[in-house]
């Protein structure tokens, strides 16, 4: 069996974030709140109720529109970048399925986070890999279709060397 590590990572990480985007609220609170860019609040003002409905959470200050909390979806991204990229998925794909379309562009922005194909990984690495991969509802392709994993059959390479 041959294996694209990162086509695999990317599905577990896509799996995992799924997941937690269809149980109710995964919040992580931030421990410093992010004050807000005027124009970035003004966005996110116009998108509040969805970005609420999903773990995103602000507060009115003296100073500005602070950024107390997001959704928690399992990878550690900069809060800032996760309120971006979910304002533009909103605003490009918005269809009345808030959930769906920001669990899209989460697990995009964990396939950046997943191991590149030039990374090379450690034994425990690949089996921790190939056990996180089994748990998988579909563990066969990335969530881009192409395929994790290929077993090439001992017949088969016989009768590619002529050792039929």
């Amino acid at each position: 069996v041959l294996i694209d590590p990162h086509a695999a990572h990317e599905r577990i990480n896509y799996e995992k974030i799924k997941n937690l985007a269809a149980k109710s609220r995964h919040v992580q609170k931030l421990l410093t709140p992010v004050l807000l860019h005027p124009t970035l609040a003004l966005e996110a003002h116009e998108y509040e109720h969805a970005l609420k409905e999903s773990g995103f959470e602000f507060s009115d200050t003296p100073s500005g529109v602070e950024l107390k909390s997001v959704p928690s979806i399992g990878t550690e991204f900069d809060p800032e970048v996760l309120l971006r990229a979910s304002l533009g998925a909103l605003k490009n794909y918005h269809d009345g399925n808030t959930l769906n379309i920001l669990w899209r562009t989460w697990a995009t922005m964990a396939c950046k986070a997943s191991v590149k194909l030039t990374t090379k990984i450690s034994r425990d690495e690949a089996l921790s890999l190939w056990k996180n991969l089994h748990e998988c509802e579909q563990p066969y392709v990335c969530p881009h279709g192409r395929p994790v994993l290929i077993e090439i059959k001992n017949s088969d390479l016989q009768k590619r060397f002529g050792r039929e």
